[in-house]
């Protein structure tokens, strides 16, 4: 009796003396570093094996730590990395730093999959250490094959065809010539008949800014309604077109002749403000995904491009009444863009068939 009634008093001391040992333990202060996965929506019928993704990373940290971001491998765990690309980091309102870079994968098997955890580190400006990890994200890809097929189908036989006969082409070539010869007879008679000193027409002069010029583009692509028609991708390419346009005459670059990350580059030799930069890179890679890689986004999403265009516009204004643009009026007459006869056709016929090149 008297060794159970001792066992019991030390039992009560032990846990008296522990209780205040874990109520004084301090809270972990949260990670200065914070990181997020963004990932558009995907097309009709989900991820298909094969399709491109296009991944956001954004890294938002305080402004008196540096963030490093890695360079990921080319085989990412199931992924495959089709381009990888680490944009400046844009200060945000509240002082902090926002750095983002934008990845694109694939995977070539059908599944659930979890994007890789990538370690982020950091330093503070006294020197000390850290890193975080990305948050857990699943993205699910669906198989290209019909329901029940499990192998993909073969090469068909190659097909024989007949050898085909050569008289039209003779028949052909002899029309060719005949159509040719008349011609040049006309031509010929034609330049014997013109006055030899004939005065040059003078180029029609545009009059207006270019930061005009965008907003009457931007109010003619909207009352076209092309992403109620469904048509995304010329939708993208007459609202990009736009603003490489402006960007054209704002600061005197060949905006309409480079890709989106030479355009970048061009700019930055410019002197251009680092986040008007980042955000006219950010909206034609977008358009470039719509264009090239046949993403469709949302319709209300490419409704937002024209808004997200005219952004641009807003606040670039500054910068091209103050410094050097093309002077007051672009040549509509004579030599023509590709660009500038694209709209003068679309607003002759109502309708846009207007799309940019391969860039």
């Amino acid at each position: 009796m008297l060794m159970g009634t001792i066992l019991y008093l030390l039992i009560v001391i032990s846990v008296n003396l522990l209780m205040p040992l874990g109520a004084g333990q301090t809270q972990v202060e949260p990670a200065p570093v914070q990181v997020e996965w963004a990932i558009d929506a995907a097309p009709e019928g989900g991820w298909t094996v094969g399709d491109p993704i296009p991944l956001r990373l954004r890294v938002s940290y305080p402004g008196d730590i540096v963030v490093t971001l890695p360079q990921l491998p080319a085989d990412w765990g199931p992924f495959e990395i089709r381009s990888q690309e680490h944009l400046d980091p844009v200060n945000d309102q509240d002082g902090s730093s926002i750095a983002t870079s934008l990845i694109t994968v694939t995977a070539w098997a059908p599944g659930a999959f979890e994007l890789p955890a990538i370690i982020i580190p950091y330093r503070d400006l006294e020197g000390n250490l850290g890193e975080t990890v990305t948050p857990s994200q699943t993205i699910s890809i669906t198989s290209v094959l019909a329901e029940g097929q499990t192998e993909k189908a073969g090469l068909k036989p190659q097909a024989t065809l007949p050898a085909p006969s050569r008289l039209p082409y003779y028949l052909g070539s002899l029309f060719l010539l005949a159509i040719g010869g008349a011609a040049g007879w006309t031509g010929y008679r034609y330049l014997r008949r013109r006055p030899s000193a004939a005065a040059a027409p003078s180029p029609n002069l545009d009059p207006r800014l270019p930061h005009e010029i965008a907003y009457d583009e931007l109010e003619r692509i909207e009352a076209l309604d092309l992403p109620a028609q469904g048509e995304l991708k010329m939708h993208y390419s007459l609202v990009a077109d736009c603003v490489r346009a402006y960007v054209d005459g704002c600061y005197r670059v060949p905006a309409m002749d480079l890709t989106t990350r030479e355009l970048a580059a061009a700019l930055r030799d410019r002197s251009v403000a680092p986040n008007h930069i980042v955000l006219i890179r950010e909206f034609l890679a977008q358009a470039d995904l719509v264009k090239f890689a046949k993403f469709r986004p949302h319709i209300h999403q490419a409704y937002g491009a024209v808004d997200a265009a005219r952004n641009i516009v807003d606040l670039t204004i500054a910068t091209e009444m103050a410094g050097p643009h093309r002077p007051a009026g672009t040549v509509t007459g004579g030599s023509k863009t590709a660009h500038q006869a694209g709209v003068e056709q679309d607003a002759r016929t109502g309708s846009s068939h207007h799309e940019s090149r391969d860039r």
